[in-house]
């Protein structure tokens, strides 16, 4: 008799998991084709319908709508939509504990690598953090300390930073100088009532002392900064909070607090003409080098254009310093531009209306700094001249291509750019389908000056899919003489790929990058996109988003009761925890809680 209702219970959830799975797999289907604005390196991080357990409550995995994925299960690629409660959503990933499955004031500890160590005033710590507690606390929640290291000495950790007082629904930032006389490392530390989650994001460590917000720098929750609306436009940008007035277009929360209260400015395109345009200007600065950063966010079937540009006192506009067209799918992108100028200019924020209403265009935490910007090499061949990247003449078969969408051969290349996740989105890949086996091209970066360490890390996205796929080399050129750093060999799936280079060099140098055509009959295109660099050796991640790893952030394996985790959307408890993550503000299709 047990056997019998054993039998007939288990077939009953294995139905009831069918029909689930059919239902959810056809909302995959059908939002994908609404939506299809993911990556392929997002794609690896949806939801695993095989893997998919019909439970109530389980330690150690998450909770999807009455679903569970396990966590050791290996995700099959997913298409874009607007993820239920508790899903595994694609991007907007933070790290978070949840007090639901420990014991109430469990700590959970979180370190950094070892950092080089910093003198004073050299140094700032930054992150983001979301707790919305649900009991009253008389400890902090989080303790953020700075642990010198120096074997066989063992130092005890020192508390930098506290999260106490008022919790809240937005994300906050904290920060701290850094200052250590030896090699050092950051903990996270958190102790929590079982009701509460606590979540961190954006975690930056800088070479330069904390700083607080200039005369440039706006978030616009409190006004606008002392930016103006220019005259001699069409339109005014204006400020706004949660979604857009249009449909299908523009952004549902800011980028500061991640929630649809906080503020952006923005430009409405469901009146004007094509082409009409506002513009917002800064307050003017002297003259130097400085490094302007903003977030934007294009999203909508006839975006138009955003521009910025410099503007010596009322003359008339030049050319942009820096431009963007078309749609970046429906999330906030940064942006940096290194100006140089030696008279006094102010900046210009220029959005112009495409063709409808589904244009809004959006800019928010716009700043401005003096010196350069981090990573200034940086290139995601989005324009035509490829960031000044050069063709080799003399040593090599055939040249690179940009491309977009899918590449000319069937079985091989990527379908969509890194950048941006989408079919119009640019990269540069090899064309293989025309050429002989052993053939090869190579692409040459800008020159580069040399770091005062010695050292510089590059780092890139890579596609190598395709039977027929053969060799991505990286090489440095100093005066004509190249010498390998990084080979890439065969097949590696329909996916983008990160990973980074080491440049050792005492003077200028360029970074190139080889493909080669392999030997069979199959086709093998190879792909780059998303180059960056920054100087020191490479495995100091001084920054981290959580969007496709923990970069080094690892949990302490023993001494304390639970682990951080890396989750995006909504975490498992419904009265507690971020809805959306600071990065991208990717919401869940629940909305604020």
């Amino acid at each position: 008799m047990t056997c019998v209702l054993g039998g007939t219970l288990l077939m009953m959830v294995l139905t009831m998991m069918r029909l689930l799975g059919d239902e959810l797999q056809e909302v995959l289907n059908q939002q994908a084709q609404a939506r299809p604005m993911i990556t392929p390196e997002e794609q690896k991080k949806g939801t695993d319908l095989d893997s998919v357990v019909f439970m109530t409550y389980n330690v150690g995995a998450r909770i999807i709508s009455g679903f569970a994925t396990r966590a050791d299960s290996a995700p099959r690629a997913a298409t874009a939509f607007r993820f239920p409660l508790g899903a595994l959503v694609p991007f907007g990933f933070y790290m978070y504990v949840d007090g639901t499955f420990t014991f109430p004031w469990s700590i959970s500890t979180l370190y950094s690598e070892i950092f080089d160590k910093m003198t004073a005033g050299s140094g700032c710590f930054s992150f983001w953090y979301h707790w919305l507690k649900s009991t009253v606390v008389t400890t902090p929640p989080l303790t953020v300390y700075l642990r010198q290291y120096s074997p066989p000495t063992v130092h005890d950790p020192q508390v930098m930073f506290e999260a106490s007082g008022e919790s809240s629904e937005f994300w906050r930032r904290g920060q701290f100088d850094v200052e250590s006389p030896t090699d050092f490392q950051i903990l996270f530390q958190a102790s929590l009532p079982s009701t509460d989650d606590f979540a961190i994001d954006d975690t930056v460590l800088t070479t330069s002392p904390c700083e607080e917000p200039n005369l440039w720098d706006c978030t616009f929750e409190d006004g606008e900064c002392g930016y103006t609306q220019v005259d001699d436009d069409e339109f005014d940008w204006s400020p706004k909070s949660g979604d857009t007035s249009s449909s299908l277009t523009g952004p549902s929360f800011d980028h500061t607090l991640g929630t649809s209260k906080g503020y952006y400015m923005y430009l409405e395109t469901s009146q004007g003409q094509t082409g009409n345009s506002a513009r917002l200007a800064s307050t003017f600065a002297p003259p130097g080098k400085y490094c302007i950063s903003f977030w934007f966010h294009m999203f909508g079937q006839t975006i138009g254009s955003l521009n910025v540009y410099l503007q010596r006192n009322e003359s008339a506009l030049d050319l942009p310093v820096w431009t963007r067209t078309s749609s970046s799918g429906n999330r906030w992108m940064e942006a940096y531009v290194d100006v140089v100028d030696i008279y006094t200019f102010r900046v210009v924020y220029e959005a112009v209306r495409g063709s409808s209403f589904t244009g809004d265009i959006a800019i928010d935490d716009v700043g401005m700094t003096e010196g350069e910007c981090p990573g200034t090499q940086a290139c995601d061949f989005q324009h035509d001249d490829i960031c000044g990247y050069q063709q080799e003449l003399s040593r090599d078969d055939f040249d690179w291509k940009q491309g977009s969408g899918s590449t000319l051969s069937a079985g091989t290349g990527p379908t969509t750019d890194h950048t941006y996740g989408t079919t119009y989105g640019k990269y540069v890949y090899i064309d293989s389908s025309e050429q002989n086996p052993s053939d090869r091209a190579q692409l040459y970066t800008k020159i580069t000056d040399p770091d005062p360490s010695g050292f510089a890390c590059w780092k890139f996205y890579y596609h190598m899919n395709g039977v027929g796929v053969d060799t991505l080399r990286i090489l440095s050129d100093i005066d004509g003489t190249q010498t390998e750093l990084l080979t890439l060999v065969g097949n590696r799936g329909n996916k983008w790929f990160s990973t980074h280079a080491e440049v050792e060099a005492l003077s200028r140098y360029r970074v190139v990058f080889e493909a080669s055509v392999g030997n069979t009959k199959e086709t093998g295109d190879i792909a780059i996109d998303d180059v960056d660099f920054r100087g020191g050796v490479c495995g100091h991640e001084l920054s981290c988003t959580f969007e496709s790893d923990l970069c080094l952030w690892e949990n302490v394996a023993y001494g304390d009761s639970s682990d951080w985790q890396r989750i995006s959307g909504l975490t498992v408890t419904s009265t507690t925890g971020p809805n959306v993550d600071h990065t991208t503000a990717t919401e869940s299709d629940q909305g604020a809680r």
